[in-house]
C-alpha cells in the first residue's frame, strides 16, 4: 500500500505543474494580446509616424492580434500650432515576421479619412520631415485609404477653400517605386 502512494505523488505533482504551466501560459498571451501588444502598436506607429512628421501623433487606442490584422483607432497628426492635418478612424494594419519576433508592416488600410490641407500665402506645407533611410517603406507593399475627405482651407483658419468628399486613394509599390490612383467612390 505504501508503494502505490508512493509511486502515485510524482504523478499528481507533474499533473500539478502542468496546470501551473498552461494557467501560466494562458495569462501570458492574455497580458500580450491585451496589454502588452496594443502598447507596442501604439509606440511603434508614434515612433515610426513621429520619424516623418513634425507634430504631434496622437492613437486612441489599438487592438493587437496575432493571427488576423491589427488595428489603429483614432490617429490623428497635428502640427506645432495645433491645426489637424489628418485623422483616420481606423488603420488595418497586416503585420508579417511576428513568428520570428521581426514584425514589419505588409499592408494598411484606412478607413475614414479626413485631410485639412492648409493653404498660407498659396502654399500648402505640411509639417513632414525628411524621411531617414532610402525611403522605400520597409515591408510595405500597399496602402488602401475608403472613406477620404479632403478639405482645403485658407490662411485665416476656418474659411474653407474646398472639400472633396467619396475619394479612394491605392497605393502599390511596383518594383522600386510606387503607382498612386486616386478616384472617387460609388
Amino acid at each position: 500500500m505504501q508503494r502505490e502512494r508512493s509511486a502515485g505523488f510524482p504523478r499528481r505533482r507533474r499533473i500539478r505543474l502542468a496546470c501551473i504551466a498552461v494557467l501560466a501560459a494562458v495569462v501570458a498571451v492574455g497580458a500580450l494580446k491585451y496589454y502588452v501588444g496594443p502598447r507596442l502598436l501604439i509606440s511603434g506607429a508614434r515612433r515610426q509616424l513621429g520619424r516623418m512628421w513634425d507634430g504631434e501623433v496622437a492613437v486612441a487606442r489599438a487592438d493587437f492580434d496575432f493571427t488576423s490584422p491589427s488595428r489603429l483607432f483614432g490617429l490623428e497628426l497635428t502640427d506645432r500650432s495645433g491645426r489637424r492635418w489628418l485623422h483616420v478612424q481606423t488603420v488595418t494594419l497586416s503585420l508579417k515576421g511576428l513568428a520570428r519576433l521581426s514584425p514589419s508592416v505588409a499592408s494598411v488600410d484606412l478607413d475614414g479619412v479626413e485631410c485639412d490641407l492648409h493653404v498660407v500665402d498659396g502654399r500648402c506645407r505640411p509639417p513632414v520631415l525628411k524621411g531617414e533611410g532610402d525611403g522605400g517603406g520597409g515591408g510595405l507593399r500597399r496602402l488602401t485609404a475608403r472613406g477620404v475627405s479632403l478639405r482645403v482651407t485658407g490662411a485665416e483658419g476656418g474659411m474653407s477653400v474646398a472639400i472633396y468628399d467619396g475619394l479612394s486613394l491605392r497605393v502599390e509599390r511596383e518594383g522600386a517605386g510606387w503607382v498612386f490612383a486616386l478616384s472617387r467612390e460609388r
